[in-house]
C-alpha cells in the first residue's frame, strides 16, 4: 500500500509538524557531512597512495643509479649532473631529503677529483650541505685547494678545528685580505664579540681556544688576482695533506705567466665532453635522465 498515506500530514502552525520537519531537516544535514567526511578520507587515501608511488619510484631510481655509479669512477661535474636530473625528474619534497642525501655520498664514494666536491654542494640548500658535512665530515668533503666560502667553525670540534687552522696558515701566507667578516662568540647563544679580529694568541696551540664558533667569509682573489689576493699553491699542495682529496698534479707548484702574475687553475680541463660521458653511461644502465618539455607542458623522454 501507500506508505506516504500511514504519515501525519504537516500542518503549518502545528507544533508537533514543526518539531518533525526540523529533525527531519537535521538527519539530512548529519548525512550529508557524513559523506562529506567520507569524501574527504578517500581524497587523503588517493594522495596518500600517490606519494606512496612516487617515493617506490623514486627508490628503485636510486637504487639503480647506484648500483651503476658503484662500477663507475666519475668526476664531480659529472656527479653534479646526476644529481640535478635526479632531483628535478622525481621532484623530491622536503619529506624526501633523505633520498637525495643517500644519493650524494652514493657519488662522493666515486669522485676522482673530491677538490672539487663544492660543485656537487652547490646543489644543495643550506640544510642539505649541513646534513652531508655531518654525515661525511669536514676533512672528506673540504680542500685547501678551493678554500673561498662561508664557514661556521665549532672550536670545540677535532675536524673543524683542523680547518680553522688551516684557513689560518692561509690568511697569513696569501698576499691580501682574505678573512671577509669574521666574527667569534663563545657558542651559539651568547653574542659576538664586538669589534673581535684575529688575534695574534691564536698563532700558538696554547693560544688557540678549544671552544667557540668562528665564522668568516674565505676570499683569494677568484683566479685574478681581485683586491690584491692570490693563492699560494705549494702551501694549499702541502695543506691537502690534512683532508682525503689530494692536490692535483698541475697544482702542485707555484707558477707565473710571462707578465709575473700568478696562474689560477681550479679544475682540470678534459677533452671530453663530461655531461655527455655522464648521460652515456647512465644511457648503458637502462637509465634515462635527460629530458625535454614537450607539447603540453608534459615531460618526454628522449
Amino acid at each position: 500500500g501507500d506508505v506516504s498515506a500511514g504519515l501525519p500530514a504537516f500542518v503549518p502552525g502545528n507544533r508537533f509538524s514543526i518539531m518533525m520537519k526540523q529533525k527531519s531537516a537535521g538527519a539530512a544535514m548529519g548525512a550529508f557531512g557524513k559523506m562529506k567526511r567520507m569524501s574527504n578520507l578517500m581524497m587523503a587515501a588517493a594522495k596518500i597512495q600517490k606519494r606512496a608511488k612516487k617515493r617506490i619510484n623514486a627508490l628503485k631510481l636510486l637504487q639503480q643509479m647506484q648500483d651503476l655509479v658503484s662500477m663507475k669512477w666519475i668526476s664531480a661535474l659529472q656527479a653534479r649532473f646526476m644529481l640535478d636530473k635526479y632531483t628535478k625528474m622525481i621532484g623530491i619534497s622536503s619529506e624526501d631529503m633523505k633520498l637525495k642525501l643517500n644519493l650524494t655520498c652514493s657519488l662522493h664514494q666515486r669522485i676522482v677529483d673530491l677538490y672539487n666536491f663544492d660543485i656537487v654542494l652547490g646543489a644543495l640548500d643550506l640544510e642539505e650541505q649541513a646534513h652531508i658535512i655531518n654525515r661525511l665530515g669536514w676533512l672528506n668533503t673540504w680542500s685547501p685547494i678551493k678554500p673561498d666560502t662561508y664557514y661556521e667553525l665549532s672550536q670545540s670540534r677535532r675536524e673543524e678545528r683542523l680547518v680553522s687552522k688551516a684557513l689560518l696558515h692561509l690568511a697569513v701566507e696569501e698576499p691580501g685580505d682574505n678573512w671577509w667578516n669574521e666574527t667569534f662568540q663563545w657558542n651559539r647563544f651568547d653574542k659576538v664579540i664586538p669589534g673581535w679580529e684575529l688575534p695574534i694568541t691564536w698563532f700558538t696551540e696554547s693560544g688557540m681556544p678549544s671552544k667557540g664558533i668562528l665564522k668568516l667569509e674565505y676570499y683569494s682573489g677568484e683566479g685574478e688576482g681581485k683586491h690584491e689576493c692570490a693563492p699560494r699553491w705549494r702551501l694549499r699542495n702541502a695543506l691537502s695533506g690534512l683532508v682525503l682529496a689530494p692536490c692535483p698534479e698541475f697544482l702542485r707548484c707555484d707558477e707565473r705567466d710571462e707578465d709575473g702574475n700568478w696562474k689560477y687553475r681550479s679544475q682540470l680541463r678534459s677533452k671530453y665532453n663530461q655531461l655527455t660521458t655522464a648521460q652515456k653511461m647512465l644511457a648503458s644502465g637502462g637509465i634515462m635522465l635527460n629530458y625535454r618539455e614537450g607539447e603540453g607542458n608534459k615531460k618526454r623522454i628522449i
